[in-house]
């Protein structure tokens, strides 16, 4: 059967549908439809709907799109009644066909427009409060997502299924409607935030037109041989077709083309729309300039897999939410590629079989995986949710695993990926193609998706790492699924899409993310241009109230990370973050410990520089209260001063009342957040050890902060708003310090809990040295001490008893139970020592230099030789001049051999033809998208790198990349020339390698 269907591609090759399916994909298709449930529910839901469309005539078809010179809008006004929020594009029931021209608010049901509210269908101005309704526009809106997004979609897809020429009759009566108007709605939404400023197609402004326009052009394929549209079209102007053509297919692929071209997104997700916006136009047309942006240009897919995918296969703006969104689209690139024929590419190109696209795909979300959540940091929204399954299950890695099995290109391919797609589903793959959660993916399984081979043999196992090197991430985790417990430290570069957030904590437990970060709505809103993006509205040390990332540089290096139970331990620095504030030390030490049934967090973060650290904390839930603090009455205004209170003033789509003429993207004063924070009150007095609790739900479930102050400290608490009117309010417990050139080791430990938790006190230990902190943590079965120290030199701690801790090293952990020590761990040290325990290494770490570089082996070869065991284990690869460390997973060691486990390519481009800007610059044509930070400043990723010339070998180090993504300054520029592509690695000669040794007993 596999090999008729395939015959008949071949055969059918140069006919339609060819753009993401074949008549292949069809036959396909149609046996789904009989064979699997899955199937056939979705083709029933289809067949439902497109059949209210066909019921329809030809007049009321057309009657449904809006006139020429419409308005097109989300609706982020909301209610100008009631204040509700509504969903965009008259979503949830506030349009519908049925009523034209009307919309309903969710909250109050009032119908709009009215008298009291006239939209002529250019919207409607609220003279009291200056915001502007666009209530005929949100109907018009809702019309082109039900006839763009479901009609031609049901419709088609009954077409090539079932051949019955009534849904091909509606679907040409709607296409060649749309064909009239669309190449006249050039602005795209009205209200979106760019405002005279904007364009687009329909309801969709700029890089989203691309989202449409590729699905209206996968429907013409699918109804491109219908004689419904040989049919002369009602414009007079050729058939329904050849207008379709013109009007939709062209004009949106020059639109997204020319786009393209400006190079204005870099190698953002919106510069991978607008390309496959073009690559899907070009196929369909047969345009070559339009196909070949995608396989040829500075755009190229495999441009944006070399430069936006890093050597984990993480992507590389600051938000997992946008890795997925992009990863789909690259996907979707390489689904039309995989079919494309040409005479340069007869048989398609695959580009599942990529190694990097494949990492991206799937073990990468695995990776970055905490517990069942994928972790919000960056752009977008927040993750309220509860998680009660203990299964594998994530979604994007699912779908990928079922794409990747499906173009494999062997059959020990397809083995493969169809193991990995076991793991991941708990081997219920049947029943996850059935999950209504799949939503849009779901049409590429009715195509696509084969009979499920049932894998045999042990199940793999895929073990999430611990640091993403690539990225910045490192993540504790303890236990699994609902159960578990992670902690999540971002250290590395703050880039596109990511807040001001450096060294920012996410901490799941009790199957939620505890530390509930407010995320990420409309990116133009005040709240959160004003207040969630902002460092204030992390879980970190804000330094003299200033945001991070106000000068050049972001992220920084991770020192070691250890895992020898019942502890996992990780630091990591960012002093990038806070160049504005003279901050010389910007560091955080994390343990994640089990105790009892569960497990608490301690964390140490060091500060140096500034005149004032506010150590910021916030958790889901109802802050019930602070132990060992008395706090003063609440102050009027916010923590920004009296006469400053934003925080209740937020209003419908996120901006602040009585501000409309302030405009988007407006960050209300003082611009650092702290005007948000209201009801404050501060500590008239504290103890040693202050315990803030927060209630998460109805339940017995709460968090415990246990604060341990430094002298002349001060506890504040506050309340502020979500990004949104409907999400909760989060309540804040800031430790604050005040002092000139101030130096700061803020000590905290978290514990989540069902019952009352493990955790009985905590103490900060006497110790004689100032870089050295240890913390003495009293629990139900006994005491742990956890020791750190940024300098691996002895330093003697005191416990509460008046015993003395002897150690060396930089982390280290004892449990004491009955007055026995009964477990040790000591890293990057050579002692640790309690009574009459003593626990020692030979080695605190092992130093090298690197004398030679394979660098597509990824294996290096040092001036010393290491021990064989390190397989498995992390090494931390600098020099003197680069801005970060690069953790590596180590292959294997052979003498002074030393294989990498990871690919040690960091980008790659190409040189134009432009004329420098200076002597020592080359000119890229590829953007490097690492070079600049979220605040549009360079990021010095790049700096002191090795850069070599694909065509020559020869090579230089790199000074730095300006913040144009392009113009890369080098020491050697002449040994490139216009045309030469390159690449830029991440190790060369001459770099430091350490391993810190981590022992145990």
């Amino acid at each position: 059967m596999i090999d008729f269907l395939l015959a008949i591609s071949i055969l059918a090759s140069a006919r339609h549908p060819h753009l993401y399916s074949t008549t292949a994909d069809v036959a396909r298709a149609r046996f789904n439809a009989q064979k699997y449930e899955w199937a056939k529910a979705y083709f029933t839901a289809a067949q439902v709907e497109a059949d209210k469309w066909a019921a329809m005539n030809d007049a009321q078809l057309r009657a449904l799109i809006p006139p020429a010179g419409s308005i097109y809008a989300y609706g982020l006004s909301g209610c100008p009644i009631c204040g509700a929020n509504w969903p965009v594009w008259g979503a949830n029931g506030i349009a519908d066909i049925s009523k034209p021209g009307l919309v309903i608010c969710p909250k109050c049901r009032h119908v709009f427009p009215d008298a009291e509210h006239p939209d002529p269908g250019t919207g409607w101005h609220n003279p009291e409060n200056g915001r502007d309704y666009y209530f005929i526009g949100v109907y018009n809106a809702h019309v082109a997502q039900m006839v763009t997004l479901h009609a031609l979609r049901d419709l088609s897809t009954c077409y090539a299924i079932t051949g019955d020429r009534k849904y091909s009759r509606a679907a040409a009566s709607l296409f060649d409607q749309l064909a009239d108007v669309y190449p006249t709605s050039i602005v795209g939404a009205f209200d979106y935030p760019n405002g005279d400023h904007n364009t687009g197609r329909l309801e969709r402004p700029q890089y989203q037109v691309a989202r449409v326009l590729v699905l209206l052009a996968d429907d013409l394929d699918l109804l491109y041989d219908s004689p419904d549209f040989s049919a002369p079209s009602a414009s007079g102007k050729g058939s329904v077709r050849e207008y379709v053509e013109q009007n939709i297919i062209a004009d949106g692929g020059k639109y997204c083309y020319d786009f393209v071209n400006t190079g204005k997104m870099a190698l953002t997700n919106g510069q991978a729309d607008y390309v496959r916006g073009a690559l899907a136009a070009g196929i369909i047309l047969d345009k070559k300039e339009w196909i070949d942006c995608a396989l040829t240009g500075p755009y190229r897919l495999e441009s944006f897999i070399d430069n936006c995918l890093d050597r984990d296969g993480q992507y590389y703006e600051t938000s997992v939410g946008y890795s997925d969104h992009c990863l789909s689209l690259y996907t979707d690139m390489a689904e039309m590629l995989y079919n494309l024929r040409t005479p340069e590419h007869p048989n398609g190109i695959n580009y599942y079989e990529h190694p990097k696209l494949q990492k991206a795909l799937f073990k990468a979300g695995i990776d970055i995986n905490c517990m069942g959540h994928t972790p919000r940091f960056g752009d977008w929204g927040p993750d309220t949710a509860a998680v009660t399954s203990d299964k594998h299950f994530s979604l994007c890695p699912y779908v990928f695993s079922e794409m990747l099995e499906a173009r494999a290109a062997d059959k020990a391919g397809r083995v493969k990926w169809a193991a990995a797609r076991s793991y991941i589903c708990d081997g219920e793959v049947e029943a996850r193609r059935s999950d209504k959660a799949l939503g849009d993916f779901r049409h590429w399984f009715f195509w696509h998706a084969d009979k499920i081979e049932e894998h045999s043999g042990p199940m793999p196992k895929f073990d999430p790492q611990p640091i993403l090197g690539g990225r910045g991430v490192a993540v504790l985790r303890s236990g699994e699924g609902s159960k578990g417990k992670a902690a999540l430290l971002r250290y590395g570069p703050s880039l596109n899409h990511s807040h001001f957030d450096d060294l920012n904590l996410n901490f799941f437990d009790l199957g939620r993310e505890l530390t509930y970060d407010l995320g990420y709505a409309l990116g133009s809103a005040h709240v959160q241009v004003g207040w969630s993006k902002t460092t204030a509205s992390h879980n970190l040390v804000v330094v003299n109230e200033k945001n991070q990332l106000t000068e050049p540089g972001s992220g920084g290096s991770a020192y070691f990370y250890v895992e020898k139970g019942p502890v996992r331990a990780v630091e990591a620095s960012s002093e990038a973050s806070y160049v504005s504030e003279g901050v010389k030390t910007y560091r955080r030490t994390l343990a994640l410990i089990d105790a009892g049934k569960g497990s608490y967090l301690v964390d140490i973060f060091r500060v140096a520089g500034g005149n004032q650290h506010d150590l910021m904390w916030h958790f889901g839930g109802t802050l019930a209260g602070i132990n060992g603090a008395d706090m003063g009455n609440v102050e009027p205004g916010s923590l920004a001063g009296p006469d400053i209170e934003w925080g209740t003033k937020v209003i419908a789509g996120g901006d602040l009342a009585g501000c409309a003429d302030k405009g988007t993207y407006w960050a209300a004063p003082p611009g650092n957040g702290y005007g948000f924070l209201y009801n404050v009150r501060r500590s008239t007095s504290i103890s040693p050890e202050c315990t803030a609790t927060w209630k998460v739900d109805d339940k017995q479930d709460t968090v415990s902060l246990h604060m341990l102050p430094e002298p002349g400290a001060q506890i504040i608490t506050a309340k502020a708003p979500g990004i949104e009117l409907s999400l909760p309010k989060p309540e804040y417990a800031i430790v604050r310090r005040k002092g000139h050139n101030l130096k700061s080791a803020f000590v905290s430990v978290v514990e989540a809990s069902e019952n009352g938790g493990a955790v009985r006190s905590v103490k900060r230990m006497e110790c004689d040295a100032d870089e050295a902190v240890g913390v003495e943590i009293e629990t139900m079965d006994g005491t742990d001490y956890v020791l750190s120290s940024t300098k691996a030199e002895p330093v003697v701690f005191k416990t509460a008893s008046g015993e003395a801790i002897r150690f060396n090293g930089l982390f280290g952990f004892l449990r004491e139970r009955d007055e026995k020590i009964e477990r040790g761990v000591l890293t990057g040290g050579t002692e640790l020592s309690m009574a009459s325990y003593k626990l020692t290494s030979d080695k605190a770490q092992y130093m090298a230099k690197v004398m030679a570089v394979d660098l597509k082996q990824a294996q290096l070869t040092l001036d010393k030789e290491l021990p064989t065991d390190f397989m498995g284990q992390i090494v931390y690869i600098n020099r003197g001049d680069y801005s970060h460390n690069s953790p590596y997973y180590i292959k294997s060691v052979n003498g002074k051999n030393l294989a990498l486990a990871e690919d040690l390519v960091l980008s790659r481009g190409q040189i134009g033809t432009e004329k420098p800007v200076s002597a020592d610059t080359i000119m890229n044509i590829v953007p490097l998208p690492r070079a600049r930070i979220v605040s549009w400043k360079p990021s010095g990723y790049f700096r002191g790198k090795l850069i070599v010339n694909n065509r020559t070998g020869a090579s230089s180090s790199i000074i730095d990349v300006n913040d144009d993504y392009l113009s890369i300054r080098v020491h050697n520029p002449g040994a490139f020339k216009p045309g030469d592509g390159f690449t830029i690695y991440d190790v060369q000669v001459g770099d430091e390698v350490k391993i810190p040794v981590s022992v145990s007993d």
